[in-house]
């Protein structure tokens, strides 16, 4: 159980760093991420695509949103745990995210491998 959750979750984070379109994200209403404001996420999806792109292993990165009208800004600490490189997928980071909103977090661990493409996908391997 508790590693489909960090699968999904590193699922969420990809797809909601990348822009997902909001039906397909309905599964994820009751999540610290999902507070993150419209307005914040393309800096978000910049600091995922900064952590992916050129974090070393072991060095943390916090992300910060806006304090949004009501309630606490999101925090996300995002740590590349591991770099590996295979034959079938090239580049691939396992991230802790540590994602806070006040006294609530959510500790998610995955895998991104970079595609052919230069884009980055959360893996289930």
């Amino acid at each position: 159980m508790k590693t489909q959750r960090a699968l999904l979750a590193g699922g969420v984070l990809l797809a909601f760093s990348m822009s997902a379109q909001a039906a397909s994200m309905a599964f994820m209403n009751h999540t610290i991420i999902s507070s993150i404001p419209k307005k914040d996420r393309p800096d978000f999806r910049a600091a995922v695509t900064q952590v992916l792109e050129s974090q070393p292993d072991g060095a943390a990165t916090t992300w910060t949103g806006s304090k949004p009208p009501h309630g606490l800004p999101v925090s996300v600490k995002m740590t590349v745990q591991r770099t590996t490189e295979t034959q079938k997928a090239n580049k691939c980071r396992l991230v802790d995210a540590l994602v806070s909103q006040g006294n609530s977090s959510e500790d998610w661990k995955f895998w991104f491998c970079k595609q052919d493409s230069g884009q980055w996908k959360a893996s289930r391997n």
